[in-house]
C-alpha cells in the first residue's frame, strides 16, 4: 500500500458516495455521485442522489489525512451534522485503466458517509 497527499479533485473527476443512517430497527441507505474539491486545508463536496438532485452539501477542513466536516442535507427539516474521518489513498500498477483509488470515510457516531474515486494515469497524485 502506498499513500500520497490529497490532490485537487476537479469537477470532471467522478466520485461515488454512500450514506448509511441509523433508523429504528435498521439502517437507511442512500447513494449517488459527488463533486469533491480539496485545496490546501479546505474541503468541499456536493452529493447528488441517483436522480442527480443535490442532496447533501459538505464543507470543512483537512489536515494531513484527517477531515472535520459539516454536512447539510438539502430540503430537510433537520439541521446540520458535524462529521470527522479520514482520506485514504492506494496506488497500484496497471489494473482496469487506473493507478489507484482514494476513499473518504466520515462519521458522526450515528451516520456514515463514504466517498470513493478511481485515480486515472493522467491525474497527478503527489506523494
Amino acid at each position: 500500500m502506498s499513500c500520497f497527499q490529497p490532490v485537487l479533485a476537479h469537477a470532471e473527476d467522478t466520485w461515488a458516495w454512500i450514506q448509511s443512517s441509523s433508523i429504528p430497527d435498521g439502517w437507511d441507505l442512500r447513494k449517488g455521485k459527488a463533486t469533491v474539491h480539496i485545496e490546501g486545508k479546505s474541503f468541499t463536496a456536493e452529493l447528488f442522489d441517483e436522480a442527480d438532485a443535490l442532496l447533501i452539501k459538505m464543507n470543512g477542513t483537512i489536515q494531513g489525512n484527517r477531515l472535520k466536516v459539516r454536512t447539510v442535507t438539502q430540503n430537510a427539516d433537520y439541521g446540520s451534522s458535524e462529521m470527522s474521518g479520514e482520506l485514504k489513498s492506494r496506488k497500484w500498477k496497471g489494473f482496469a485503466d487506473t493507478i489507484g483509488r482514494q476513499t473518504i470515510t466520515l462519521s458522526d457516531g450515528w451516520n456514515l458517509i463514504g466517498l470513493t474515486r478511481e485515480l486515472k494515469p493522467d491525474k497527478k497524485a503527489h506523494r
